[in-house]
């Protein structure tokens, strides 16, 4: 019975590894994000987040404007007001 599971587990991984990321990879919204990064000489290997643009993300046009956590917490110990 564990051969079964370990046979169940490996297969998994084949089906992800072979099937599933190479799905993802050819979809669009994939396609763009990668060539977008090709195109700011970005190597994805060696990314921190923190460091990057925010509009490199999908979802950046909703936290562009608002101060991020860091800003909140550096005002309120600075005595300013948030905005």
């Amino acid at each position: 019975m564990r051969y079964l599971k370990l046979v169940a587990v490996v297969g998994l991984l084949i089906v992800i590894w072979l099937v599933a990321l190479p799905w993802v990879a050819r979809r669009a919204t994939t396609r763009q994000y990668i060539e977008r990064l090709d195109a700011r000489g970005i190597d994805p290997s060696a990314m921190y987040y923190t460091e990057l643009p925010p509009d490199l993300f999908a979802d950046a046009e909703s936290h562009l404007g608002r101060p991020t956590a860091g800003e909140e917490a550096r005002d309120a110990i600075d005595g300013e007001s948030p905005q």
